[in-house]
């Protein structure tokens, strides 16, 4: 039934049954109404969007911790890796100062000992051993520098350079 002022079942004024009082407010009514509804809708799209972005987020998350947990294997490998380089030249150098070289200063004390019965051919093997045993500690030391291992790194390089002026005839700054 109508909302009106007239009495109920008359026509208003005109033969219209709503009076203007009645337009205004259903027009009113109508704004209100459409404002809520446009509200109802904007919030239904903004709760996806929202959701969307949640679900967005979530995924985002995940692959920041796999990316770290990743980066995490992979500097744990890296040092692993860096341990046993090390270790390796360290046990190369090892090596060769127990074995190699012994066996050069080994050789070396013979061609003394027999220096005074080989006068004549004791020189150019006595020059051949002493260049194997300079050869070999300078392998060593490139390995694994044993200041590197006692003083480190900045001082095993100062060494190392010098080792290159001299052998080279270079001035290095």
């Amino acid at each position: 039934m109508p909302c009106s002022r007239a009495s109920p079942g008359a026509p208003a004024r005109g033969g219209d049954r709503y009076t203007a009082e009645d337009r205004r407010l259903l027009a009113a009514l109508a704004r209100h109404l459409a404002t809520l509804l446009a509200n109802a809708r904007l919030q239904d799209a903004a709760a996806t969007q929202l959701a969307a972005l949640e679900r967005t987020a979530g995924e985002l998350t995940a692959a920041v911790a796999a990316l770290e947990r990743t980066a995490a294997e992979r500097a744990a490998l890296t040092r692993r890796l860096l341990s046993a380089a090390t270790e390796e030249r360290q046990r190369l150098a090892k090596r060769l100062h127990n074995d190699a070289i012994q066996v050069g200063h080994e050789v070396l004390r013979r061609l003394g000992d027999l220096r005074a019965t080989l006068a004549a051919a004791g020189a150019p093997h006595e020059a051949l051993a002493a260049d194997l045993v300079g050869r070999l500690r300078a392998v060593v030391a490139e390995l694994y520098p044993a200041p590197l291992e006692f003083v480190g790194l900045a001082p095993a390089l100062e060494t190392l350079l010098r080792h290159a002026e001299r052998a080279g005839g270079l001035s290095c700054v």
